[in-house]
């Protein structure tokens, strides 16, 4: 979708025109949902927070004073949304969403992943929990430099912050990261040699 289409669906939206929000989410969907699973680590948390930010948008769009500022302000939307359920979670807890994570066993061994498989996730689940451990925006410039592989102006305009501001963010969740990640550099070391 070029921006001058993006921009008429926007318009057309603010309007009430529910077809042309609907192609909107269609077109934006995917990528909302990447960022925001990068953010929750979770698929299902991920698309029920894509969906309120969606409604949320859809509610308040009349309201958007720049249209051409749509997809920041769709990502704010979705960020505020995604922190505010990073922060209960930690208040209470994750969810459990296996047997395994709250320390029943099925009883039905699972033949079907080979080991080298579950040890190179097992790593990129502690890889994974070590970022999601720092503060949630430590973790969303992480995410939309190394995993969305935006660039220091995209980024900018996508958290509607400075460059100077993104960063010093950066600079702040990498030096915050570099000792989590040194506890697993012997474990990526090990895999690698035995798999090579």
């Amino acid at each position: 979708m070029t921006p001058e289409e993006e921009l008429g669906l926007v318009t057309e939206s603010a309007k009430g025109d529910e077809d042309a929000f609907g192609d909107l989410v269609r077109f934006m969907a995917p990528a909302l949902i990447r960022y925001l699973y990068s953010i929750l680590g979770n698929l299902d948390s991920a698309e029920e927070v894509a969906q309120l930010s969606f409604l949320r948008a859809y509610q308040k769009i009349d309201r958007l004073r720049d249209p051409a500022r749509f997809k920041a302000w769709l990502w704010r939307i979705a960020r505020f949304a995604a922190f505010d359920r990073v922060r209960r979670e930690r208040r209470r807890g994750p969810e459990p969403d296996s047997l395994d994570s709250i320390g029943i066993e099925s009883g039905i061994p699972d033949y079907s992943v080979p080991e080298h498989l579950t040890a190179r996730y097992d790593l990129i689940e502690k890889t994974r929990s070590a970022i999601n451990r720092l503060p949630t925006e430590n973790v969303e410039v992480l995410v939309l430099r190394y995993e969305e592989e935006l660039t220091y102006q995209q980024m900018a305009d996508r958290l509607d912050l400075t460059l100077f501001q993104v960063k010093a963010r950066l600079a702040r969740a990498r030096s915050q990261l570099r000792p989590r990640l040194s506890e697993l550099a012997d474990e990526w070391k090990q895999f690698c040699d035995e798999t090579s």
